[in-house]
């Protein structure tokens, strides 16, 4: 085919030489997206790490500030502040902002030791076991080669895996993922997070709760006003209720609806996803190649 005939009369390029010169083509095109889709399958399957989401579905435990709240507002209302709107907030709110903060990260890596490295250091999961990276971790030894700080740490391999679905509709219902290169991991820690958040709130409004009631025993003898003096009373049996019920049970913030399984199969890559898109890729390349080769030809001939 004369290639020449890639412009036309004007100067410009004619399109349809273009689409007559690649329906010639056809098997040749055909030919290409084939190896693609193959290489894109090696790919997804072979070249890219697999990755595991663990997930929980979560739900608010009904917050026991309720009462101490109202009572709260009647002594402010006596004299003369509005607390109002200070109480409140979604308990399954409060359980995300904790588990993305650095200070519940750096409470669960000093609290489980093994769980930094794991996080880390593990890059691959092959035959049931993980696969550790010798550039920063030595597993024969149990050492770090080179550990990250700990902003990283925190960013790279912990924030970024967490996704979080809180959905209203559904009653507030809140679900929890973590993605790891191990399944187990990715288990593991799922469930760390869940156990420590409650552990979290609930030691926060014990503390509170007994510097309370030692604030309140103490002033309770220099009160002469009934109705603040029954008031007070009241605060101090909901703080006990509070500590009572910290005691009994082991979800204080959020409740696990549905427990946390070792995923079974990967979640990334997406296999589809990454084939077609690499099939699209050769095909195009291949029409990139052609075209330039058309025009680098035709711009020969007319010298």
């Amino acid at each position: 085919m004369n290639s020449a005939k890639i412009f036309d009369e004007d100067g410009d390029i004619n399109p349809f030489f273009i689409l007559k010169h690649f329906w010639n083509l056809k098997l040749n095109m055909i030919l290409v997206l084939f190896v693609s889709f193959l290489l894109g399958y090696f790919v997804a399957n072979f070249a890219l790490p697999k990755e595991y989401t663990a997930e929980s579905i979560l739900t608010p435990v009904e917050s026991k500030q309720g009462a101490t709240g109202n009572v709260g507002s009647q002594i402010g209302s006596m004299i003369g502040l509005n607390l109002s709107g200070a109480m409140g907030v979604n308990n399954a709110e409060i359980a995300m902002e904790i588990i993305r903060s650095k200070d519940f990260f750096k409470r669960i890596t000093e609290k489980y030791d093994s769980l930094s490295s794991k996080l880390v250091a593990v890059n691959d999961y092959a035959d049931g076991k993980e696969v550790y990276d010798p550039e920063l971790f030595n597993i024969s030894k149990n050492q770090w080669v080179q550990r990250p700080s700990f902003l990283t740490a925190w960013s790279k391999y912990y924030n970024k895996r967490i996704k979080f679905i809180y959905s209203w509709e559904r009653g507030g219902f809140l679900t929890v993922k973590f993605t790891h290169f191990s399944p187990q991991i990715a288990s593991e820690v799922l469930n760390i997070i869940i156990k420590e958040v409650n552990l979290v709130k609930r030691d926060r409004d014990v503390l509170l709760a007994d510097s309370s009631l030692d604030y309140l025993l103490r002033r309770s003898g220099t009160i002469t006003n009934a109705e603040l003096k029954r008031a007070t009373s009241d605060l101090m049996q909901n703080q006990l209720k509070i500590k009572m019920f910290a005691e009994l049970s082991p979800y204080y913030l959020v409740e696990p609806l549905d427990s946390v399984y070792v995923p079974e199969s990967p979640s990334a890559p997406n296999t589809t996803l990454v084939t077609f898109s690499v099939a699209l890729m050769g095909l195009g390349l291949y029409f990139i190649f052609v075209v330039v080769k058309l025009i680098i030809a035709a711009t020969r001939s007319r010298q």
